[in-house]
């Protein structure tokens, strides 16, 4: 095999990572570049002037719905009690019990 031969100096052995790996390391450098450029951009003049604690780092949280995502997710919700009490109304509309091959004539439906 080619990792026992004499000719070959060093081997190293790979494998492709797992999905769940690769989003992690992904998170992870995204927020590692966001916690940066806020510390590059800051606009907040009276914190920046307290520089006593500079090793204590803020959580950073993430929002998981873009206001798009959630205007889709509210219309969604709405649509389906809109159809719901539309389909419920449709449900309570009678029709007649009795069926006649002959009506009553004209003036006598009493």
């Amino acid at each position: 095999s080619a990792i026992e031969s004499s000719k070959v100096g060093s081997v190293v052995l790979t494998s492709v990572r797992g999905i769940t790996e690769v989003k992690l390391e992904r998170d992870i450098k995204s927020k590692q570049n966001f916690y940066e450029m806020q510390q590059k951009r800051s606009r907040r003049r009276l914190e920046d002037a307290d520089q006593g604690d500079e090793d204590a780092t803020e959580a950073i949280y993430f929002v998981n719905y873009t206001p798009n995502i959630f205007a889709g997710l509210l219309f969604f919700f709405f649509f389906v009690a809109i159809t719901y009490v539309g389909l419920g109304c449709m449900d309570m509309i009678a029709g007649q019990d009795v069926y006649v091959s002959k009506y009553p004539t004209i003036g006598r439906e009493v």
